[in-house]
């Protein structure tokens, strides 16, 4: 059915406009059908750096990394993120674009997808319906660089310095401590020597980037000498665990005993998490933030127990990595959390005189922060001023 014209000795077919693929059937004097399927170039999309440069297909970046990042559509298309990951099925989600469009303004869904999976490999890939292939992978970080692995001696050894690591380490288990610059790239031995003397024991957590600004892939470095049982209390001793899959099953079950998981234990953990906010870290990279995602109610025995805004803001904020979280809690978990607060502070007010008014005041102010930061939040607010204040 398509038009065909000559010129001379040339045939030429129009295909017509554009619809994604263009089917061409070719029928020869014999009896046979031969059917071609392209794909319509047009569909495909470019991206371009801040430095108006076309970037290569299937690039890697972070997700903080999109600043300056643009989508070149020659027409309307829909742009596909999809997420790709081994403990989630696939998920998917669409924007219509045209023209240039900046990539971050796709940061929050690509945040919101990658949250949905546990792992720190997980990734989102972009591409667009009826084209050849995706432009490009985001994930967590942007390249996955072993900084154990030492570059031999040798007359580049200059050169490599020049590529090298701008590395910072954490405790884990210590995140009051902060957090301090690490030589790498380094052997495993060398860079637990160097952490054992500059932070508390580990376990240690290792991130940065390459020295040209890319981030790389966060690592644990297990501590080389176990603290005794009695010197732990039940946080570090699932956080000292070494076998990721053990340590998640350990986090899992002292979160579900959140009675007995001390106070200084719960302040450790808010510490741990603005510490991570600051650095930039994932929460799927630091197995004690990821395992709230599947204990909500410990989750809000944390939020009661901030001290400032910024604790609660950072803590509310696990809402871009873990998706469902806060909409998971229920208002029997807000009123037994906030109820521990009041009695804990009561009772320490009390012993030293002090009027035990102000803790009323406080726990005011606090709702009043979490709903300024989180206003779909309100009617748990709600439900624990109007039965416990």
């Amino acid at each position: 059915d398509l038009e065909v014209g000559f010129d001379g000795d040339a045939a030429i077919v129009r295909l017509g406009s554009p619809t994604g693929t263009a089917t061409i059937t070719l029928r020869a004097r014999w009896d046979a059908e031969l059917a071609l399927t392209y794909t319509d170039p047009s569909y495909d999309l470019r991206l371009i750096d801040s430095n108006d440069t076309l970037i290569p297909p299937r690039s890697s970046f972070s997700v903080d990394g999109l600043k300056g990042l643009r989508i070149l559509a020659t027409h309307e298309v829909f742009l596909c993120m999809e997420l790709r990951a081994n403990d989630t099925p696939r998920l998917t989600i669409t924007r219509s674009i045209v023209g240039e469009v900046p990539l971050s303004a796709f940061t929050d869904a690509i945040t919101h997808l990658l949250g949905s999976s546990d792992s720190l490999d997980a990734r989102v890939s972009l591409c667009t319906i009826g084209g050849t292939e995706h432009i490009a992978d985001v994930r967590w970080y942007a390249e996955d660089v072993n900084p154990f692995d030492v570059p031999p001696s040798n007359a580049f050894s200059v050169l490599a310095t020049t590529h090298g690591l701008d590395i910072h380490g954490i405790a884990l288990a210590h995140p009051a401590a902060g957090s301090v610059p690490v030589v790498a790239p380094a052997s495993l031995t060398v860079i637990r020597d160097e952490l054992s003397s500059k932070l508390p024991p580990g376990p240690w957590l290792i991130y940065g980037r390459r020295r040209h600004g890319a981030k790389i892939r966060p690592r644990i470095v297990p501590a080389a000498v176990k603290a005794s049982a009695e010197e732990e209390t039940l946080l570090e001793r699932a956080i000292s665990i070494d076998t990721p899959t053990e340590r998640a099953a350990a986090l899992l079950e002292a979160y579900s005993q959140s009675d007995q998981i001390v106070p200084g234990d719960r302040r450790k953990i808010i510490d741990l998490l603005t510490l991570s906010r600051r650095e930039g870290l994932p929460v799927s990279s630091i197995d004690a933030l990821k395992a709230l995602d599947h204990a909500p109610g410990f989750a809000t025995l944390l939020l009661a127990s901030c001290e400032s805004l910024d604790e609660r803001a950072a803590l509310l904020d696990l809402q871009r990595d873990l998706p469902f979280l806060w909409s998971a809690t229920t208002i029997a978990d807000w009123l037994s959390a906030f109820s521990a607060r009041i009695d804990h502070a009561s009772a320490r007010l009390s012993q030293l005189g002090i009027d035990t008014g102000i803790i009323y005041r406080s726990i005011l102010t606090a709702l009043g922060d979490i709903v300024g930061l989180r206003p779909e939040l309100a009617g748990h607010a709600k439900a624990v001023f109007l039965m416990r204040i």
